[in-house]
């Protein structure tokens, strides 16, 4: 290693050391941005000009940038100098302890993530421009701050095609056109956030208000074309909102809370400050609600309002504050919708989850910084279910009121949180802390008992009552038990103890319930249906659930091939979900069908093979995808739509294409195909095709 290479890091130590440390030495207080959005380009320009104090004497100041121009850099109006690199705006200049200064600057950026441009290469799909700061940070289209614990208060005005809506944080407090083409929005903020919950959403949107019992303002989204959606996507919300206010002790702290679906959202929801921004795979028909409501994610987006929003984690080892949180109170708003039996049906299957990691070996402690989506969420949830346990309700409560109301607007840690509930219920929560948060094991015997209830138990139920083959016969004690027992329980015994389950009474009842979940978990077991639930299953064709349609569709069309074209005609305009799934299933069984509907096939085909376009959602492409490759049938605009859905912002459909183009390569005709292919690639495409073939 030669000298220059050693200056080098220790240039780059400092520089870290350094920005580590600012919020010691600064404290950002407020930002006005105005911003302009070029959706064609996917730019962003803008002025910003913020509000700092400093605390102690520094000969440096940062802001997190990522691959920004800026311009016109001002210290209290006057120029300075400054750095620019691929992640950071550094000014170098010797700055002292005052209160009101301001650091301006004009900017522009092409964001490579965390502002999305959705639809704008196609004329006929829905178009959107929309943010996700958290894990992508918003750094990369706005001069900010990746560190959670530099809370401001952000002001964002956004200047966008007239034509179309914009939605952000806070208040809008007026709106103006620019020009002929552009209108401008202006948000206000009245408290500070941290940056990553800053968002964007612009878009054909219109919406309804519905006002909360404590007089707040729930500004509902929906896509005009689609308004009949409205209702059975936000049933429940106003409940859920009315719940929280009483529940949690502590009002709403914004100034209002808005809720917008967008298209190709990477996750269920997000919680941005007084904007949640969900999947609109969420924004429903009323047939879709029985499978895919938005309740479980309306309520976990809502509750980060308070928790991860008016207070935030101030280290990752923190994480489940936020996270574990926001389940545990939206397992609570589904209680209160759905009752006890639908809320300890839920913890079940979460604590059969977190067994099967720890059985796996695979057990994390919730204070691991690094750990899983489940260990944050599904046992960070656990954990306050036990905690309330112990310290008993009212003493959560008040706890919980006391540590909201301390920390508000700032970051806070679980120490911090421990304290607040030990100096309310005055139990020392050390043993706590060490069984609950530290343990890499999941305490599951422990959180059977927390669920045991009477007269019908679900941990009994599963493990004990319906757990043998040779003891479960339909004896009078046993019709009895399985006619009283809820539904949500019924569900479960069928889910984790279908193979018991072989008497003619459980299944008869469970096939003939009111219940459409308990119909369709047993349905979604069965592989092989035997004849003579061959008439029950086909009345499931039209049953009141797009899952049934689905699985009865595809078991019936295996089970029992002379009928097959008698099946399609059945379910032939039924489109599913907002994936198709019914659609896209059933192009592919009208496909697989020899001589059925002959003269259409290529109108069939064409239709399936087009659903892999980008101007559809990545669940509606992924789909197509999977039977194109059980088909073999890839066209060229296929195999290019799959090299795009490679380089796809949702990792997780990112993913699975890659797998199915690697399997793809592994064919010397697909391989010679897609080399073919290359010139007719974007840059970005072809470098990644490169690196495959």
């Amino acid at each position: 290693m030669n000298f220059k290479h050693i200056l080098f890091l220790i240039t780059v130590f400092v520089s870290s050391v350094a920005i580590a440390q600012q919020t010691k030495v600064a404290d950002f207080i407020k930002a006005d941005v105005d911003v302009t959005i070029d959706p064609y380009k996917q730019r962003v320009s803008g002025t910003v000009t913020y509000l700092v104090d400093i605390l102690d004497k520094t000969d440096s100041l940062y802001l997190d940038a990522q691959h920004t121009n800026f311009s016109d850099v001002r210290w209290n109006g006057k120029k300075v100098t400054y750095e620019v690199t691929d992640k950071y705006l550094i000014l170098r200049k010797k700055l002292k302890v005052k209160e009101g200064n301001t650091l301006e600057f004009t900017y522009e950026t092409t964001p490579k993530k965390a502002m999305y441009f959705v639809g704008w290469d196609f004329e006929d799909a829905r178009k959107q421009v929309w943010t996700q700061g958290q894990g992508k940070y918003t750094s990369n289209w706005l001069p900010s701050f990746d560190d959670v614990n530099e809370k401001v208060i952000f002001n964002l005005s956004v200047a966008f095609l007239k034509d179309y809506e914009v939605i952000a944080n806070g208040a809008l407090v007026s709106s103006s056109m620019v020009n002929d083409t552009l209108k401008k929005w202006n948000y206000e903020m009245q408290y500070p956030m941290s940056s990553y919950l800053l968002a964007i959403a612009a878009g054909k949107y219109k919406y309804k208000t519905v006002m909360a019992a404590s007089g707040k303002e729930l500004l509902l989204y929906y896509y005009p074309n689609l308004e009949n959606r409205y209702e059975p996507t936000y049933r429940y919300s106003k409940e859920i909102f009315d719940f929280f206010e009483k529940e949690i002790g502590v009002p709403f702290g914004w100034s209002n809370y808005k809720q917008i679906p967008v298209k190709d959202f990477m996750y269920g929801g997000m919680e941005n400050t007084t904007a949640t921004i969900f999947n609109d795979s969420y924004y429903i028909d009323s047939l879709s609600f029985v499978d895919r409501n938005y309740v479980n994610v309306n309520g976990h987006e809502l509750a980060h309002q308070w928790f991860g929003d008016l207070i935030t984690e101030a280290t990752p080892e923190d994480h489940w504050l936020q996270e574990g949180f926001a389940t545990y109170y939206a397992l609570l708003a589904e209680k209160k919708i759905f009752g006890d039996a639908y809320f300890k049906a839920s913890l079940f299957d979460n604590a059969a989850q977190l067994k099967y990691q720890d059985d796996s070996g695979n057990g994390e402690s919730i204070l691991n910084p690094k750990a899983g989506s489940l260990t944050f969420y599904q046992k960070g949830a656990w954990a306050l279910v036990a905690l309330a346990h112990e310290v008993g309700h009212d003493n959560f409560r008040k706890g919980i009121k006391k540590y909201l109301q301390k920390y508000q607007y700032k970051n806070v840690t679980t120490d911090e949180f421990l304290f607040e509930i030990e100096s309310v219920s005055g139990k020392n929560l050390t043993d706590f802390k060490e069984r609950w948060l530290e343990n890499t094991h999941f305490l599951y015997e422990e959180a059977m008992q927390l669920l045991e209830d009477k007269p019908y138990s679900l941990p009994n139920l599963v493990n004990e009552k319906f757990k043998d083959t040779s003891s479960v016969k339909a004896t009078d004690a046993y019709k009895e038990l399985w006619n009283t027992m809820p539904s949500e329980y019924k569900q479960r015994v069928i889910s984790y103890r279908y193979n018991v389950l072989k008497d003619s009474f459980f299944i008869k009842s469970a096939l003939a319930d009111k219940n459409v979940l308990v119909r369709q978990a047993y349905i979604v077991q069965t592989q092989e249906v035997p004849s003579y639930l061959q008439e029950t299953f086909e009345g499931f064709l039209v049953d009141s659930s797009y899952n049934t349609i689905e699985n009865v569709l595809y078991k019936l069309w295996i089970n029992f091939p002379e009928k097959r074209g008698e099946y399609l005609d059945k379910t032939k305009t039924v489109k599913g979900f907002n994936d198709l799934n019914i659609r896209v299933l059933w192009l592919a069984l009208a496909l697989a069908t020899p001589d059925y509907s002959a003269l259409e096939t290529k109108a069939y085909f064409d239709e399936l093979s087009g659903y892999t376009s980008p101007k559809y959602d990545y669940n509606v492409r992924e789909k197509a995808f999977g039977f194109l490759l059980q088909m073999d049938a890839f066209t060229n605009a296929n195999l290019k739509d799959l090299v795009d859905g490679c380089l796809h912002h949702s990792w997780s459909f990112a993913s699975r294409c890659r797998t199915i183009l690697d399997k793809l390569l592994d064919d010397p005709v697909y391989k010679e195909r897609f080399q073919n292919l290359l010139e007719k690639l974007s840059d970005k495409e072809q470098n990644y095709l490169k690196k495959k073939l």
